[in-house]
């Protein structure tokens, strides 16, 4: 049985089969010339299509090119760099039709949005080669695991994030639920609202983006004030949705920013928290500063774990 191992910095390629003289590189016939592969738009929100012209041949070669695309990019066809430079392959093995990448330990730093958009680019772009259908991605040898710790496993081009504003709806309006905050500023309490949808934004950043501008002030069913825990200053860097789990990505004013009124740390998470998670396939929220995850919010609330819906913060 043959397999390719590609490995080192220079991915040099190795044909492990019978022992002995007269072994030879083999090189892999490519029908697609031309292939399809996926990079970062301006603002890093999105993955395009981009057809690129590969010149190699051998195994070794077409692997190189391949990802020497996705860390150099095709500006001149809108087309953004996906794989960071500093991010090398350990090691490369092409078993049948299946590609097994290793990554080092850097691969572990990268932000949430950085690394989906890098395993991502890279799953969708490779399996467009003929001769890979599927890839799996390992950090020093060890598999990939989401945030549940369950391995990724082998990834085809399903599996993977192609638009992120593949689940946008397209009526032009959406009944959602914000959350304002009671007037004791320890509560929460659900208003219907309805909001104009912008086409070219996923429906989460919809929302969320609606929520933080939302009216100051409310006022329940029987004229009670109510008042939106979300300062309409907050600024919404980058939102998306990744297995069940929303990333919100924040300015770093977010936590600077005085608290409205009688409002808790708490009353301003779950605010928002409980306003996503209403969203079809949102479970949980994962907070972001500046693409970073920060160990507290106003050094009270814990804010580096995943944020589930509360529904005890509810007013009754």
């Amino acid at each position: 049985m043959r397999k390719w191992i590609i490995t080192g910095g220079l991915l040099l390629v190795l044909l492990a089969a019978a022992c002995g003289s007269g072994q030879k590189e083999e090189y892999i016939t490519r029908t697609k010339e031309s292939p399809v592969f996926y990079l970062a738009n301006a603002d890093r929100t999105n993955l395009v299509p981009v057809v690129v012209e590969l010149e190699e041949e051998g195994v070794e070669e077409v692997i190189r090119e391949s990802l020497s695309v996705l860390q150099n990019g095709k500006l001149e066809k809108g087309g953004y760099p996906t794989v960071p430079k500093e991010l090398t392959l350990v090691k490369v093995e092409l078993k049948g039709d299946t590609l097994v990448l290793d990554w080092p330990a850097w691969y572990a730093t990268m932000s949430p949005i950085d690394e989906l958009l890098c395993r991502s680019s890279v799953v969708r772009s490779v399996t467009a080669l003929d001769f890979v259908r599927d890839v799996e991605f390992y950090v020093k040898g060890i598999p990939l695991t989401n945030q549940d710790g369950i391995a990724y496993g082998k990834m085809t081009q399903s599996d993977v994030i192609i638009d992120l504003h593949a689940e946008m709806k397209e009526t032009v309006s959406k009944e959602v639920t914000f959350y304002y905050a009671a007037k004791d500023g320890q509560h929460l309490v659900p208003l219907q609202k309805t909001i104009v949808l912008d086409t070219s934004k996923t429906l989460e950043a919809n929302v969320l983006g609606a929520y933080i501008q939302a009216d100051e002030a409310a006022k329940t069913d029987k004229g009670e004030p109510l008042t939106k825990p979300v300062s309409s200053k907050t600024q919404l860097k980058n939102v998306y949705v990744n297995e069940g789990i929303c990333y919100v990505d924040l300015a770093e004013d977010f936590l600077s920013r005085p608290l409205e009124k009688s409002m808790t740390e708490k009353t301003v998470i779950y605010g928002i928290v409980n306003t996503l998670t209403d969203l079809k396939g949102i479970t949980r929220v994962q907070f972001l500063v500046e693409g970073e995850i920060i160990a507290s919010y106003k050094g009270t609330l814990p804010f580096d774990n995943l944020f589930s819906r509360d529904e005890d913060i509810l007013a009754h």
